[in-house]
């Protein structure tokens, strides 16, 4: 799993892919700065957070899919005891790359803020409800890339989850028939709501649906790439 996940990491820092996305991020906390009065770094984290789980969320489905696409997956699948070590080495990888990601995110914010931090403690601990939710978008990104299996359809479907509109379109389905409100167990809404509310029960929340969506994804990803074939 490790030399996989290791393969993997290599290939991820020899793409394009990964730069590009820390410099769309960037872009996006600079527009962010210009229409904010108050523009610390806590700020920043707070209004761009959504931003932050739409390129988690779109990343992995892009790196994945190619192996997938390609067949390459069955030169490796093949030498694997257990298929469900490619999802340890994929996940392993999205935590890579959401590392990278909040590393950009935190040192393009204190650019532009020009080091004022704000509310530190939500910088500490909403900065770290950020990043579980970034993984946790990621996991779906990766369960999603499994069950699909198609490019396209993985990443407009990621694209959907991860601008925040099946956070919006579903829990309103869901409360039309059932009258219960399911919007506070996405990951997009519950980043939301803390990036406005900027309490300490809010990040709480945020890092507990999170942390189930990141369980939950992996367990499924892990049973379909073992009971079915890799292409």
């Amino acid at each position: 799993m490790f030399r996989l996940a290791k393969m993997y990491c290599y290939r991820l820092f020899r793409k394009k892919g990964i730069y590009m996305t820390c410099l769309l991020l960037a872009g996006f906390e600079f527009l962010i700065k210009m229409m904010l009065e108050n523009g610390s770094v806590s700020e920043i984290f707070a209004r761009v957070g959504t931003f932050y789980l739409l390129f988690s969320a779109i990343a992995p489905a892009m790196f994945f899919c190619t192996d997938i696409s390609t067949g390459f997956i069955k030169n490796y699948a093949g030498t694997m005891p257990d298929r469900g070590l490619i999802t340890g080495a994929r996940a392993i990888v999205a935590i890579v790359e959401n590392i990278i990601f909040m590393t950009a995110f935190t040192l393009t914010a204190l650019i532009v803020a020009k080091a004022d931090l704000g509310d530190e403690s939500f910088l500490v601990y909403g900065g770290a409800a950020l990043f579980v939710a970034g993984v946790g978008m990621s996991f779906v990104s990766i369960c999603v890339t499994e069950l699909l299996r198609k490019t396209v359809a993985s990443i407009v479907t990621m694209m959907v989850i991860g601008f925040g509109l099946a956070g919006q379109l579903v829990p309103s389905l869901i409360a039309l028939i059932t009258k219960i409100d399911t919007q506070p167990f996405f990951i997009t809404c519950a980043v939301e709501t803390m990036g406005n509310t900027q309490t300490m029960g809010d990040i709480v929340k945020t890092i507990a649906v999170s942390a189930g969506y990141i369980v939950c994804a992996y367990i499924i990803s892990v049973v379909s790439i073992r009971k079915r074939d890799v292409v």
